[in-house]
């Protein structure tokens, strides 16, 4: 279902603002990711620009918030860089129709690939720190070991933050 979960993950990114996100899975999803990243980068730098030239007006009312915009690109925007928004994708690439390792070389010659960090690897054995991700993407199987992964790791999954999965009970 990549044809109907790709577009949802990229309107939701775009929807939500969300910058730091973890896939585990990675693939043709991942390109849609790093699109959203991509784009959200863009469009806040726009509306900062607009800010800062006193454009972000509707009959003398402010329609954004500033301290959501400064928030996310700094208030000089200094903060969208390229590493700033990312994706780490973890895969451990043994899948009998792996799209993971493409994902990498994909995202290259889309200009994309500054967003993505690729991991490979068990997603078990994923450290991260405390409150470091805004999305965790689970698109893999671990069917009756869901709750167990989901269990270790909330604790990285920032307040405000999701957790999103696919293919949890039909990939066994």
């Amino acid at each position: 279902g990549v044809e109907n979960i790709g577009q949802l993950l990229y309107s939701f990114i775009r929807f939500t603002k969300k910058r730091r996100i973890v896939e585990i899975g990675a693939g043709y999803t991942s390109l849609f990711l790093l699109k959203a990243l991509h784009d959200n980068d863009q469009e806040m730098q726009r509306i900062h620009n607009l800010q800062q030239d006193g454009k972000c007006r509707m009959l003398d009312w402010p329609w954004t918030v500033e301290s959501v915009v400064e928030d996310y690109v700094g208030q000089d925007g200094s903060r969208i860089t390229d590493t700033a928004s990312s994706l780490i994708c973890i895969d451990n690439c043994l899948h009998q129709k792996e799209t993971a390792s493409g994902a990498t070389a994909v995202a290259q010659s889309l200009g994309l690939g500054r967003y993505l960090d690729f991991v490979q690897g068990d997603a078990f054995e994923l450290e991260l720190p405390p409150n470091s991700v805004d999305v965790y993407f689970c698109d893999f199987g671990v069917g009756s070991r869901m709750k167990d992964f989901a269990q270790n790791m909330w604790p990285a999954i920032r307040p405000g933050g999701f957790l999103l999965c696919h293919s949890t009970l039909t990939n066994r």
